[in-house]
């Protein structure tokens, strides 16, 4: 099984789960996103690629923990005891899972069409911000897709992507121990 017992407090399943697979996917994610930019609207290659690496960065490092920070704030604020995520039981089997994952993953592909639009304006000033916003929508609900297709393979295939999780462990508590200020 992917998940730890021992981080099944304040929503930890769902960003440990979640980050692995976000920076596995970065690369192809941001040549995704640059190819659809540059085809769709005829852009320049070169710059949209700049542009989906910066974006997806910024992302990927402070949008995804930051909205995992806001949705185990929120949790906290919510649930009486202030412990445990709001979407999972006390033991959760593999589909309650899955299924808070596609939440997450709803949440963080909005966190992505405002950080990536905002971000995308700044490279673009000259397309208008109805076309980046078009762009942005378009190209990230192809590319979370994607990353929601690959983090449930994970579940159907656990033993493919748990070198993958062992990888990233030390990335994932860093990050959550910066966010959590331990």
């Amino acid at each position: 099984m992917l998940i730890n017992p021992t981080l099944a407090n304040i929503g930890l399943p769902t960003v440990a789960l979640y980050l692995p697979f976000a920076w596995f996917a970065l690369v192809p994610i941001i040549l995704i996103e640059a190819g659809y930019c540059a085809r769709r609207y005829h852009l320049s290659f070169c710059r949209a690629f700049l542009a989906q690496a910066t974006a997806n960065c910024l992302s990927t490092v402070i949008g995804i923990p930051a909205t995992w920070l806001a949705i185990v704030l929120l949790q906290f604020f919510t649930i009486p005891s202030g412990a445990g995520p709001a979407w999972l039981l006390p033991d959760p089997g593999w589909r309650t899972v899955a299924a808070a994952i596609a939440v997450v993953t709803v949440l963080f592909y909005f966190m992505s069409v405002a950080t990536e639009g905002f971000v995308g304006a700044r490279f673009f000033r000259e397309v208008p911000r109805k076309t980046i916003r078009r762009w942005v929508i378009e190209a990230n609900a192809i590319t979370y897709t994607f990353l929601l297709a690959l983090i449930l393979a994970g579940f159907v295939v656990p033993n493919i992507f748990q070198p993958l999780q062992r990888v990233m462990a030390p990335v994932n508590e860093a990050i959550i121990d910066s966010i959590l200020g331990s």
